[in-house]
């Protein structure tokens, strides 16, 4: 099977998962030689990559590796926590204090995507991701490769994408933001800026921000968050971080 050249190394993404926007940023941030290769959604229902990604990518067996996924030579890195560990190699985050601060948010990054933000993905950006790239039709298209139960479940999700968020996962995101808010508000995530902590807490921050379950600004049912505010604030001077604003903004309609 083919493999990336040698003399980049590659870092393989799923489209559809927070952790994975987090290692981009990392990698952006850093400034190292990683080629980017983003899979449309291989974890919406067990999606199967597309055969080009497969060629380019021989690691991803049969399209069910954990992503992201960090190839470099011979060597592979699979799943967030050990791709941006490798990424960062100690640049986003140097000393005692700051490494402890930043395992304790990647972790707590990683315990509201698994909890909250996986209904998130599979029920809202997964769908909308996939009617972003052309539509009901191209959707349809792409879906086809699945067993006829899956490919219903995911049709439907497809379908009912752009409803208006439940209670009960506007109130969880809502919960994991005021955490963020109350650690801001009491001094950094961690020390330096930014550091790993800063590009696994973002993408959380802004996709329940983009989709309307806790607006920075407030709500009625929530106050503003002014610590969250500056911080994003800060973090949108950064290429890396506003691109991945951007994107996650589009999928909400937000400019």
């Amino acid at each position: 099977t083919a493999r990336p050249s040698t003399t980049t190394r590659t870092l393989v993404v799923d489209a559809a998962a927070a952790t994975c926007f987090s290692v981009r940023i990392a990698a952006r941030e850093l400034g190292d030689d990683v080629a980017v290769l983003t899979l449309d959604a291989p974890s919406l229902e067990r999606l199967a990559p597309t055969p080009d990604a497969l060629a380019a990518c021989g690691a991803l067996a049969g399209g069910c590796a954990r992503l992201p996924l960090l190839l470099d030579g011979d060597e592979a890195v699979a799943g967030a926590l050990a791709v941006a560990a490798e990424l960062s190699n100690g640049r986003l985050g140097d000393g005692l204090d700051a490494a402890v601060a930043i395992k304790r948010w990647m972790h707590w990054a990683r315990s509201v995507d698994g909890d909250v933000l996986q209904r998130l993905y599979a029920l809202y950006v997964g769908p909308r991701r996939l009617l972003e790239r052309g539509g009901p039709a191209a959707a349809g298209a792409a879906l086809a490769p699945l067993p006829p139960t899956e490919r219903t479940l995911a049709l439907e999700r497809c379908r009912d994408c752009n409803a208006p968020l439940d209670t009960a996962l506007t109130a969880e995101l809502a919960s994991a933001l005021a955490t963020v808010e109350d650690a801001l508000a009491n001094g950094d995530l961690a020390p330096g800026f930014p550091s790993l902590a800063d590009a696994f807490v973002f993408p959380i921050v802004e996709c329940a921000h983009a989709c309307g379950a806790a607006p920075l600004s407030g709500s009625v049912a929530a106050p503003p968050r002014p610590a969250t505010l500056a911080w994003r604030a800060s973090l949108l001077e950064r290429e890396a971080f506003a691109e991945v604003a951007g994107e996650i903004g589009r999928l909400w309609g937000l400019e």
